[in-house]
């Protein structure tokens, strides 16, 4: 509600479109290849440290964080137990990444009927149920505390911090 200058209440009125814009951001909208593409043409170098849940590590980043490897001819960041990746493009600016499942939220490698649904695709178009957001850094970091203690609070606040 919002009051006039005469104390009269009326009614702001938000279209649904700036509401669902507000609360979810569209993965559609923003194409971080084709942006670095059209900044800088040819000559991209991209730096990518992929993140895992502790025991699943290859081995351990600088910060202690579970990180992955390329296997097999896999992209790290392609391996059905990749969860979390930090993207650095030309030297600029780091882009934090995070798994995000069929209904939106965070990827729980924990979850109760989150067992096998990593690499799992859907039946009529045979695409990954699941897909990589871009977030904020301080989400981010308790996602990747998550990945690292398994403490079901660092997953809950990543994911307030994030939406």
């Amino acid at each position: 509600m919002v009051k006039n200058s005469k104390n009269k209440s009326t009614s702001a009125r938000v279209r649904p479109s700036d509401l669902r814009e507000a609360i979810w951001r569209d993965s559609d909208k923003e194409d971080p290849i084709s942006d670095d593409l059209a900044q800088f043409g040819n000559n991209i170098e991209r730096y990518v440290e992929v993140f895992t849940l502790s025991g699943q590590h290859d081995f351990d980043d600088p910060d202690d964080y579970p990180a992955l490897l390329s296997k097999d001819g896999i992209d790290a960041e392609d391996r059905p137990e990749a969860y979390a990746k930090i993207v650095i493009v030309n030297q600029g600016d780091p882009r934090y990444s995070i798994r995000r499942d069929a209904q939106g939220n965070f990827y729980d490698p924990l979850g109760l009927y989150s067992e096998g649904r990593h690499n799992k695709m859907t039946h009529h178009t045979q695409v990954r149920q699941w897909e990589w957001v871009e977030t904020n850094k301080r989400a981010f970091e308790y996602y990747m505390r998550y990945l690292q203690t398994r403490n079901k609070a660092h997953f809950t606040n990543a994911q307030r911090e994030a939406f």
